[in-house]
């Protein structure tokens, strides 16, 4: 099982001083998964494209190795940020969680997988402001409304479905 990871943030430098963002993306392998990096892209207000920013992955089981990334960001300007990465997990489920380095507003959670799969999400604090955006066979989508704070987050699981659980649909 594959989970490709795309994080994509819009910051604004409501100051008239050049602020610094920083990114982190780690790359990593441990018994249940390996994590590798993919992409870093950002794009300041004026330009038109994404430029890519350079990434380095060389890790080994147990060991981590980041992509830090510096983005300046103009006084008064906004940066929208992309981080994508992949997962894969060598049994035939993902069992995951994502939690906030830092506070955002809102949180969107698309889910492609292939038909036979199910998909769970447990926003644990988050519940109550959890509203389902796609409902259909291979795809889900979530939103999560509002103030979400530093390492509040959600854990979700995506699985096959048993036999009885086919038959039924």
């Amino acid at each position: 099982m594959c989970l490709t990871r795309t994080i994509s943030y819009l910051l604004r430098n409501v100051s008239p001083i050049e602020q610094t963002e920083h990114t982190n993306l780690a790359t990593f392998s441990t018994a249940h998964c390996t994590t590798t990096s993919v992409a870093v892209k950002c794009k300041i207000d004026s330009e038109k494209k994404f430029k890519d920013l350079a990434l380095q992955n060389k890790a080994e089981r147990g060991t981590l190795s980041n992509a830090n990334q510096e983005i300046i960001v103009p006084g008064g300007k906004n940066a929208e940020i992309i981080l994508i990465y992949a997962q894969t997990f060598p049994r035939d489920y993902i069992y995951e969680t994502h939690f906030q380095n830092q506070g955002a507003v809102g949180l969107e959670l698309t889910v492609n997988m292939p038909k036979g799969y199910q998909f769970t999400i447990n926003p644990t604090v988050l519940a109550e402001r959890t509203e389902m955006l796609v409902d259909e066979d291979t795809k889900k989508g979530f939103r999560i409304t509002g103030a979400i704070y530093r390492r509040q987050g959600i854990e979700f699981m995506c699985f096959k479905k048993t036999n009885a659980e086919q038959v039924a649909q």
